[in-house]
């Protein structure tokens, strides 16, 4: 689950496993289901590193999608920050 923190000037465009999933609105969620195991996830364009995760049976992970004028040239980047809700999210280098 990706939520986006701010408003962006463009929806960014976001991939999982290399293949693009959705875009990201400002402001909204996007929501993908995904199998257990070791994925990566990353803004499509603007320089964004990856970042890798797990995700364990039944598990949620979310994520949350910032942009700023500093993360990555030229003009704005995207920045993708892990973090995990309840008690069966996984998240972490796989």
């Amino acid at each position: 689950m990706f939520h986006a923190r701010g408003g962006f000037a463009e929806d960014p465009p976001l991939e999982v496993d290399g293949g693009h999933v959705g875009f990201l609105a400002s402001g909204g969620t996007l929501v993908v289901g995904l199998p257990p195991g070791a994925h990566t996830v990353r803004v499509q364009r603007r320089g964004s590193p990856p970042c890798p995760f797990s995700v364990v049976p039944g598990g949620i992970v979310h994520f949350t999608v910032t942009s700023e004028p500093n993360f990555g040239p030229p003009g704005p980047g995207f920045r993708i920050l892990p973090h995990v809700t309840g008690p069966t999210g996984g998240q972490g280098p796989a």
